[in-house]
């Protein structure tokens, strides 16, 4: 299990009175955060349908190896309920998704959409490694949009990335949403907090803790699994 599984609110969305659009899924040796996109009406929807179904049908039987075919069969499943309804698609189903497999000898991570992946060396201590698309997420749901024209990127649809680190290299490897980012605005003093805390185990509290003594800087919803 993680050492920090976490979620927050960003101070945006409680400006705009937004509810957190993030999700997290805590599986043994299996961390996988969800960050729904901001600018679609419910995608905190379509966050919690799925890591319903994939917690409950699915959480003894994934791997890195069957992972982005499980996703698929959840997404067919969730657009049972609705066929060919681009707009509930559209409207509910955009989010990111990060997943980090703790297997014998490597880390093995697997990613759809922008976030962080949070490695921890041996030699040379904590890294945030941004997994970035560019201006556009790739968001999975696309791949199930049925009138292509209401997209603007990524019309010939979407697939996972996929990252290795050897035990042998790294203590820890997780993952984060991409509202991990506002860390950098922090103080210097707090900025080393944070970092310091993400190397500690069962530090989830006291994180939270430093971002609520800091929720301004903390604009979008943060996730992290580590």
């Amino acid at each position: 299990m993680p050492n920090i599984a976490l979620s927050k609110i960003g101070a945006d969305h409680l400006y705009y009175d937004k509810p957190n659009q993030d999700g997290l899924i805590s599986l043994p040796n299996i961390k996988i955060v969800l960050d729904g996109c901001g600018s679609t009406s419910f995608p905190e929807v379509g966050v919690k349908i799925f890591s319903q179904i994939l917690s409950s049908d699915y959480s003894k039987s994934l791997s890195p190896e069957n992972f982005e075919s499980i996703v698929e069969k959840i997404f067919k499943r969730i657009l049972a309920l609705k066929p060919q309804d681009d707009q509930f698609c559209i409207q509910n189903l955009l989010f990111t998704i990060l997943v980090c497999f703790e297997t014998e000898d490597k880390y093995v991570v697997l990613f759809c959409g922008d976030g962080f992946l949070l490695v921890n060396w041996i030699f040379g201590g904590l890294v945030l490694i941004e997994c970035s698309d560019g201006k556009f997420p790739r968001y999975f749901a696309y791949n199930h949009v049925f009138d292509k024209k209401k997209l603007s990127t990524y019309k010939k649809g979407v697939c996972f990335s996929k990252i290795e680190f050897s035990k042998s290299d790294c203590k820890n490897v997780g993952v984060a949403t991409d509202g991990v980012k506002y860390y950098k605005n922090l103080t210097q003093l707090e900025r080393d907090k944070f970092l310091k805390l993400l190397t500690q185990s069962n530090s989830s509290n006291k994180i939270k803790m430093l971002i609520n003594r800091n929720e301004s800087i903390f604009k979008d919803d943060i996730t992290i699994c580590f």
